[in-house]
């Protein structure tokens, strides 16, 4: 399957599941990038009810019901804003002076790269995971790429793996640092030989 058919059926899918979901997104990009992975960034005002991990529960558990996952692992990157997110706003938090929905608060990209990778390790240790690979990457954009691949993860969908991590990094993340991780590739250790795919420039 090539890069074009891949991004028609994950357009295809996304486009279904709104409508099946009753959202009315402000704002809406799927999109190849420059390694023909599929970007999508999506803005919808019943975002601003749910916690990140319920947006992710929300769409990728349908996700997963539509599309095989060798299509699903072709998303590279994955932003799921309410319009107050998208604006820089942050009720639950002191507010920022800048509207950029990436990097938006007072620390350095370096700095929340740093607390990002010692809350996984800590997630990591509590979950009595046994990491084969962990990698966590500050891109050009300023925003995170995690990679974790654990023997724990075989056997289980994407889904009941987002809900082994997400929910404890809500727990222990500020909202605008979750929001700076664009990618969270969680795979059992024989998925390896694709994630070197995805990730190869």
């Amino acid at each position: 399957m090539n890069p074009q058919e891949i991004l028609a059926q994950i357009t295809a899918a996304f486009k279904t599941i709104i409508q099946q979901r009753n959202l009315h997104p402000t704002q809406l990009e799927i999109e190849l990038n420059e390694y023909d992975n599929v970007e999508i960034y999506m803005v919808a005002p019943e975002f601003s009810r749910i916690t990140a991990t319920e947006r992710h529960e929300l769409l990728w558990s349908a996700l997963e019901k539509r599309l095989p996952r060798e299509v699903i692992m072709h998303i590279g990157a994955c932003v799921l804003l309410s319009p107050e997110e998208e604006r820089g706003e942050f009720p639950e938090e002191e507010s920022t002076q800048q509207s950029k929905p990436q990097m938006e608060c007072d620390m350095t990209p370096e700095e929340v790269l740093a607390e990002a990778t010692a809350v996984f390790q800590d997630i990591i240790q509590e979950l009595n995971l046994h990491p084969t690979l962990f990698d966590i990457e500050l891109t050009m954009a300023e925003t995170l790429h995690v990679y974790l691949i654990a023997p724990e993860f075989s056997g289980k969908t994407d889904r009941e793996r987002d809900l082994m991590i997400w929910p404890a990094l809500e727990n222990k993340l500020p909202r605008r640092v979750m929001m700076d991780i664009s990618v969270c590739m969680l795979l059992a250790p024989e998925e390896k030989a694709k994630m070197e795919e995805l990730r190869a420039v």
